[in-house]
């Protein structure tokens, strides 16, 4: 197992990162500062897309992103998020650069391909 960073130290990179290209950065939530989930905001314009982090088959984590149609959707699906997981960060980011050149890590651009059984898997724990 590789060594990772800690969250608090990721998300102080990825604040300076976007500042430095020009961009706006700030923690709407601040989560476990050594082993918290990040989720990314970018907004352009009225434009919100929501940034989720996953491992893929190899290990290595990708971004996945999500059209939000409006703040509401985008504050219901983080909500959600952080009722299933308290130490989750929240970063919101008004930039023009590409959200990979940020992050700095992977970012998919199709749209996810959802498990059945991990759908089945989260339908029944939404019901608790």
């Amino acid at each position: 197992m590789s060594p990772r960073l800690k969250s608090e130290f990721w998300v102080g990179a990825l604040l300076r990162r976007a500042q430095s290209q020009g961009g706006f950065a700030t923690i709407l939530r601040k989560g476990d500062p050594d082993a918290g989930i990040v989720l990314i905001v970018f907004r352009v314009g009225q434009a919100l897309k929501l940034y989720a982090p996953e491992r893929n088959f190899e290990g290595k984590r990708v971004w996945w992103p999500s059209d939000m149609a409006d703040q509401a959707a985008l504050d219901s699906r983080v909500n959600r998020r952080v009722d299933d997981d308290p130490d989750i960060w929240v970063i919101e980011i008004e930039s023009d650069a590409a959200p990979e050149a940020l992050i700095g890590e992977p970012v998919e651009q199709g749209p996810r391909e959802v498990d059945p059984a991990e759908a089945a898997a989260q339908a029944l724990f939404r019901g608790r």
